[in-house]
């Protein structure tokens, strides 16, 4: 299940939302840990860098958020 995640996903009556939904966020984590099995962690956290360039204020937390399901 290779699922590409890309801001113009989290579209809402053609138009970009101002925040990314927490589906696109779910979203984006699986398709982190999906490459990070596959590959390592660094390929996860270039995910998440670059899944939500359009908004750097979440990208702490998701990273954050990432780093504790992989430690799990």
């Amino acid at each position: 299940m290779n699922m590409e995640i890309n801001p113009e996903m989290n579209k809402n009556s053609n138009e970009l939302t101002k925040k990314p939904d927490q589906i696109y966020l779910d979203r984006l984590q699986v398709e982190a840990q999906q490459k990070s099995n596959a590959e390592d962690p660094t390929i996860g956290e270039k995910v998440i860098r670059e899944g939500l360039q359009q908004w750097p204020e979440y990208i702490d937390q998701e990273l954050q958020r990432f780093k504790e399901q992989i430690n799990k």
